[in-house]
């Protein structure tokens, strides 16, 4: 595919990257093509814009709309940059070198399907060494077509620039008592 082509028909996605968007209620599964009329009522869960969840709102109603499969190619990084800790960007530009390993693959999901709709079902914060605030936030990702739900967890940092996804915690876990599926450690890194 052209580059010119490639950068028309991700135009929209980029767009969409640099404005703030307002998505549901908890209670409400989010769909980023959902009318405009629900999604302009701010909610106290993802409009807090110093909050973790408002950083899952923000990544979620991206890759949802992008659908990436395998590792990001540049211009999907771009669009989940603002969202992800430093190391984490790392991690993923490291296995750009393996990226034949994970073509095809869904990463930031612990599905089998690309989920359509999500939600932020909970968020627990607690303070970390030296002070540092995180947060452990339960996302419920839907594939709505194939009906199917499930629930992923996502670790988020306070850092100088607001919270950013330090990690996620993919399901289905490991039934046999083993570590958690996670991104890091399917990328390499063994998990935070």
């Amino acid at each position: 595919m052209s580059r010119s082509l490639r950068l028309l028909l991700l135009l929209p996605a980029l767009m969409l990257a640099a404005c703030v968007t307002t998505p549901e209620a908890p209670d409400a599964v989010h769909r980023p093509d959902a009318d405009a009329e629900r999604r302009a009522t701010p909610t106290p869960v993802c409009s807090d814009i110093g909050s973790p969840a408002f950083v899952i709102c923000q990544f979620y109603s991206r890759y949802i709309t992008l659908h990436p499969r395998g590792l990001p190619d540049d211009a999907t990084a771009r669009v989940l940059q603002p969202f992800l800790s430093s190391s984490l960007l790392t991690l993923l530009n490291d296995a750009s070198e393996r990226a034949d390993e994970f073509s095809g693959r869904i990463l930031f999901s612990g599905g089998d399907v690309m989920p359509d709709a999500f939600s932020v079902l909970n968020v627990r914060t607690f303070r970390g060494p030296e002070g540092s605030s995180w947060a452990l936030v339960s996302i419920q990702l839907e594939d709505g077509e194939r009906r199917q739900r499930w629930i992923d967890e996502a670790v988020v940092r306070q850092g100088p620039d607001g919270y950013r996804i330090e990690e996620f915690v993919l399901r289905p876990a490991d039934r046999n008592g083993g570590p958690p599926n996670t991104l890091r450690r399917q990328l390499g890194d063994g998990g935070l």
